[in-house]
């Protein structure tokens, strides 16, 4: 009987070119999926951002329910004290210090300090200004009677720090009812920001109202890195781009979330019809003031 060997093809391995071929085709399937899993891990971020400012409000809602409609004010609300007390946080029960897993905090907060104190509760969402009621400032210097009127024609940074026109509203912080909102569906309640990285790199993205830290402003809000870092020290945070692909969230009066591309540098709220920021004035038939406070 006569055998036949086996071929001496068989038992071969890959050619140098047979693996860089494989290595070709798995580098470019990797370039292909990766920026699709980056988006769909960014897209499962915003959905808890959003269900974080949804808890957010209906903590807000329960609070008017128990104190005759009138809403948390914006100094109460941005305040923690050093034990991280809060008008809401008793409808909430999730602030806990040097923590970023609380539904006060975007998971794409960048945050890198482990200080105590107040700078120690963390929150990425800001109360929309407007949301106050007339009366004196809390230094009794200034009587507004008409809150919608006190703003920046047109937004800029020196409008706080130079023009002043925005310092009087800011020192306003008297609560303000549901029932005084024109159109609570069409009105913010919160918007996503990020804090002044302070007098020290280490504390990116601290708490700033009430303790130590910095202001906090809407993130994509920039046009530069250099006009973010004029007056405080954003450079870090990526000023100039939103938090999430593009675009931010934000919480409305009525209770519900929509995500919706920041305003920019130059913004002039009395030319957009579908602002979102002012109570009454340009919703009932009221226009905006041509010449703001």
């Amino acid at each position: 009987m006569t055998f036949r060997s086996a071929s001496p093809r068989s038992g071969r391995g890959f050619t140098l070119i047979e693996l860089l071929v494989v290595i070709a085709i798995i580098a470019l399937l990797a370039a292909i999926l990766f920026p699709v899993f980056a988006s769909a891990r960014e897209k499962a971020r915003q959905t808890t951002c959003a269900s974080n400012m949804k808890q957010l409000g209906l903590a807000f809602l329960q609070y008017t329910i128990d104190n005759d409609d009138a809403l948390v004010s914006k100094y109460n609300y941005g305040y923690f004290s050093g034990t991280g007390s809060s008008p809401l946080e008793g409808y909430i029960k999730n602030q806990a210090a040097n923590s970023v897993s609380t539904v006060w905090v975007c998971p794409d907060m960048l945050v890198t300090s482990n200080a105590t104190s107040y700078s120690a509760y963390h929150t990425t969402y800001a109360m929309n200004e407007f949301l106050t009621g007339p009366g004196l400032t809390y230094d009794k210097s200034t009587n507004i009677t008409d809150p919608d009127s006190y703003y920046p024609r047109t937004t800029d940074d020196s409008a706080y720090y130079t023009a002043a026109t925005d310092k009087k509203l800011r020192d306003l912080d008297n609560p303000i009812t549901l029932s005084a909102i024109t159109t609570p569906a069409s009105t913010d309640l919160l918007f996503e920001t990020m804090s002044e990285q302070g007098n020290n790199d280490k504390y990116v993205g601290y708490l700033v109202n009430g303790g130590s830290g910095g202001w906090m402003w809407a993130k994509g809000f920039w046009n530069t890195v250099a006009a973010a870092t004029t007056y405080a020290k954003y450079a870090e945070q990526t000023p100039t781009v939103a938090y999430h692909n593009g675009v931010s969230n934000y919480l409305f009066c009525d209770g519900h979330v929509k995500a919706r591309v920041p305003e920019k540098q130059g913004y002039n709220i009395t030319t957009d019809p579908n602002q979102i920021w002012t109570v009454k004035d340009g919703r009932d038939g009221t226009p905006l003031s041509t010449t703001p406070h």
